[in-house]
């Protein structure tokens, strides 16, 4: 990095080498800027203003020292002493602020609503539950009897209470008929 930057310093140097040997005019407009810079310095430090602001310089810079002195001896005063003791709170940080009754229903809501899911995911589960014993006893009904499609099962476990009230329809109307016959 430190030859990169080398590097640079050189080029920019015989850069500027070389645009003050092709144009000699350039030298002497540099050589004048310089002479009427210190013309211009030689002239502002007669001038009272800038003594003044000189001297605010200076007492700028004598505070500045100051302070760093009083905080390196804060620094060793707060080494030897260790943490400050903290002030106690006021008392009514710690009481909770008065709501709005929007505010105050948000809890309630947010609440009822995870207390709804609850519920309707045990509703689902417990339908889920019936439909696997309905399918259950129409398959053992079907078994007992001999007779019957097992179509009505996989209805049972699709459609659940509906099933299996079809299912004792047709039952009832296969013994009507059988008893018929």
């Amino acid at each position: 990095m430190n030859r990169q930057i080398n590097r640079l310093g050189q080029a920019v140097l015989l850069g500027m080498l070389a645009l003050f040997l092709s144009f000699p005019s350039a030298i002497q407009i540099f050589a004048e800027k310089i002479e009427d810079n210190e013309e211009v310095s030689e002239r502002l430090v007669d001038n009272p203003k800038v003594s003044s602001i000189k001297q605010l310089d200076r007492k700028i810079q004598e505070i500045a020292e100051r302070q760093e002195q009083i905080m390196r001896r804060f620094d060793m005063l707060s080494e030897r002493l260790g943490p400050m003791p903290q002030p106690p709170l006021p008392e009514n940080l710690n009481r909770p602020q008065p709501q709005s009754p929007v505010q105050a229903l948000v809890p309630l809501f947010t609440r009822a609503l995870h207390e709804a899911k609850g519920i309707i995911k045990l509703c689902f589960f417990m339908g889920m539950i019936i439909n696997i014993l309905l399918a259950i006893w129409i398959f053992l009904d079907i078994r007992k009897r001999g007779e019957g499609s097992g179509i009505f099962i996989a209805l049972a476990l699709i459609a659940g209470v509906p099933a299996a009230i079809i299912y004792t329809l047709s039952r009832i109307a296969d013994k009507k008929t059988g008893a018929s016959s």
